[in-house]
């Protein structure tokens, strides 16, 4: 496996410890044994993104997305000199303005919800020649959670916008095939016990988070995940502001995701995480708290089996020694000299050796198609709406 260097922001800010007390439970889901690797046909289609500088896709119809609790909206309306103005709030989020002039028809207009904004793109600023990133890219962040069986697991995700993250659909749901880290229960998580820290890293052997932290506001997967159809194991995390206003992306800046990607045979493709199984709990290798990265010339394997669906692309990587943990993950596809996109998350992965001797022995990433593409839009628009 040749190795490069990895993607990092050039900016240092003041550090603050990073959740205390966490277990190294990483939670990735294993490939079937009965998976059949198919000759694959080159990942085709138009492009389009998802995040970065242009994150506001047309709505289009959806496979489905699995909804939360909608929140209260609140009505207030004011009229001066004939025109009847009125708000629509959730919290104190305005989300729609409507005006309304006498013998004129009420016009409406939307805003969109402040984490579904835009912030500023990554950079890439340097390179080494390791597994192991000594500047990790701030916004490639670490989740931590608290399951009811009372473990804190471990998720990785990358900033798309001012305060939505990408993520493995596992990372925010349990089904009945992937309801390990919950005993058997079926559902959302509780966004009340997730912490997302960006770059989170080791400085002077004690786990840092070097940006800050932020907590979790709402977060969604696909219908078909939900339903236990494995290839839709996508998630999206929208974060609430910190203290001062900002959202992650405003500190770390953030990366796009492309659906429908061209790529060929040969393509570079780069794959980053926060690792925190097997080897990766021991301190030497960071106790799960540093990001470490696979890079991999594509070579058209796809795996195949039932769970996954008919309609899901497979991407298999092999070596990889990221294991749980890195589930969320990006896969990026080098595009050009400085043109990094997200064309799959990490979603699950073979292991080799036992105990504190196990590593990754391969990542399979769900290639990001319209069905991504639709979920995101989707999503964006219910953040836009409140709900």
């Amino acid at each position: 496996m040749r190795r490069i260097s990895t993607l990092a922001i050039a900016v240092v800010f003041a550090m603050a410890a990073a959740p205390a007390g966490a277990d190294t439970t990483g939670g990735m889901p294993g490939i079937p044994s009965s998976a059949r690797v198919l000759d694959a046909p080159v990942p085709g289609g138009t492009p389009q993104s998802a995040g970065g500088t242009d994150n506001r896709q047309t709505l289009r119809p959806s496979r489905g997305v699995k909804k939360r609790v909608r929140r209260h909206v609140v009505k207030t309306c004011r009229t001066r000199h004939h025109r009847r103005v009125c708000r629509y709030r959730v919290g104190r989020q305005v989300i729609k303005v409507c005006t309304k002039r006498r013998h004129h028809r009420r016009h409406c207009h939307a805003r969109a919800s402040a984490a579904a904004q835009p912030a500023a793109r990554a950079r890439i600023a340097s390179r080494l020649n390791s597994g192991f990133v000594t500047q990790p890219l701030g916004a490639v962040v670490r989740i931590y959670w608290h399951a009811k069986s009372g473990y804190t697991n471990f998720c990785s995700g990358t900033m798309l916008t001012r305060g939505l993250i990408l993520t493995a659909g596992h990372c925010v749901y349990s089904n009945d095939a992937d309801g390990r880290p919950e005993n058997g229960y079926s559902g959302y998580y509780a966004p009340g016990t997730y912490t997302i820290v960006p770059g989170n890293t080791v400085r002077d052997g004690t786990p840092t988070a070097p940006y800050g932290q932020w907590s979790v506001h709402n977060m969604w997967t696909t219908q078909d995940y939900a339903d236990g159809i494995l290839g839709g194991d996508w998630g999206i995390i929208e974060t609430d502001p910190n203290a001062s206003g900002q959202y992650p992306g405003d500190v770390v800046g953030t990366f796009a995701a492309y659906w429908d990607q061209h790529f060929a045979q040969g393509a570079e493709l780069y794959l980053t995480g926060y690792p925190a199984s097997g080897a990766f709990t021991l301190s030497q290798y960071g106790a799960g708290n540093l990001q470490y990265f696979c890079d991999e010339t594509w070579d058209n394997t796809r795996l195949a089996h039932p769970s996954f669906g008919d309609a899901y692309y497979g991407m298999d990587f092999a070596p990889c020694e990221m294991n749980g943990g890195a589930s969320g993950g990006p896969v990026f596809l080098r595009a050009g000299a400085s043109d990094w996109r997200i064309v799959g998350v990490n979603n699950r992965g073979g292991s080799v050796g036992t105990g504190t001797d196990a590593v990754g022995g391969d990542m399979m990433s769900f290639w990001l198609d319209d069905t991504f593409g639709s979920f995101w839009s989707t999503v964006v628009g219910l953040v836009n709406q409140g709900q």
